[in-house]
């Protein structure tokens, strides 16, 4: 998979799980964020209010069953196959910025029938502690091994 920018984690994320138009969008938040004094924070919730909120407040565009961005798409129709309902239970929702992500470290979610499989996106390939179920990298992404990542986030999925 080709990623357009790296650049620093936050953009990372972003790319994969929102698209290359969002970093353009968030550097400019970002400029007017420095020009203000306060720094809209989410406030804590606990992790199933934060599910919840996330699950409620999806990004308009963002469709949970129709992911729009390469890297969701993929790993999407990677798992949808492998679960008895597939396509019809199985729910995307990225978390980017809210509680949930900065929190309990949870980047996006799949959702089949209620239950969920976390998944933290990081630049750092020698991260050791994370909160999520499972971690993606850049070298995963590089190598294709988010498509074994998948393989067990479907496991994961039919086996809670």
């Amino acid at each position: 998979m080709y990623i357009k920018s790296v650049g620093n984690g936050q953009d990372f994320q972003t790319e994969l799980l929102l698209g290359t138009d969002k970093i353009k969008e968030q550097v400019s938040l970002e400029e007017s964020r420095n020009n203000c004094q306060k720094v809209h924070r989410p406030k804590y919730l606990s992790f199933s209010k934060s599910v919840l909120l996330v699950k409620r407040n999806q990004e308009r565009g963002h469709k949970s069953r129709c992911p729009q961005t390469p890297f969701l798409k993929a790993m999407y129709n990677c798992i949808a196959p492998m679960l008895r309902k597939g396509r019809s239970k199985l729910r995307v929702f990225v978390a980017l910025g809210s509680s949930l992500d900065i929190f309990h470290g949870v980047d996006c979610f799949f959702d089949y029938e209620g239950k969920i499989v976390t998944i933290d996106v990081t630049i750092s390939s020698w991260k050791e502690r994370y909160k999520a179920d499972v971690l993606i990298t850049l070298e995963d992404i590089q190598r294709n091994e988010y498509y074994r990542k998948a393989r067990f986030i479907a496991q994961l999925l039919q086996t809670r």
